[in-house]
């Protein structure tokens, strides 16, 4: 059953033909919002060289934007569960926490909570 507009045409009174549009236009499917469960790793000491930061969750798309600390990054999409980015030596120079977001497009989709990544400060040597 239909739930968007419905024509009625009458042809020679004799004949009726129903025309129903769906609600949702064809071949469209909203995507689903994503959902972040850990990172990998989950910390690194300031001052570390350029790593992978594996994004581990659900419902990741292949068009899904990771910003680090609120900036976009380049990803690689692995599977619905697992997506990478590199970050770089100036990005883990300092010690702080940094938001990791995941964010699909429309329809539907949405941005992911964030879940921090910590820099942690040197060691004393």
């Amino acid at each position: 059953m239909f739930s968007g507009a419905c024509f009625r045409i009458v042809l020679a009174a004799q004949f009726t033909l129903v025309v129903a549009a769906p609600a949702r236009p064809f071949g469209r499917v909203a995507n689903p919002a994503p959902a972040i469960t850990s990172l990998s790793p989950a910390a690194v000491q300031a001052g570390a060289h350029a790593r992978i930061l594996a994004i581990l969750g659900r419902n990741f798309l292949s068009t899904s934007v990771v910003t680090y600390n609120g900036n976009p990054h380049k990803v690689t999409f692995s599977n619905a569960g697992r997506l990478t980015i590199v970050l770089s030596s100036s990005e883990l120079a300092a010690p702080g926490s940094f938001p990791v977001v995941v964010v699909n497009p429309p329809p539907g989709g949405g941005a992911s909570d964030p879940v921090t990544f910590d820099v942690r400060p040197r060691a004393s040597e």
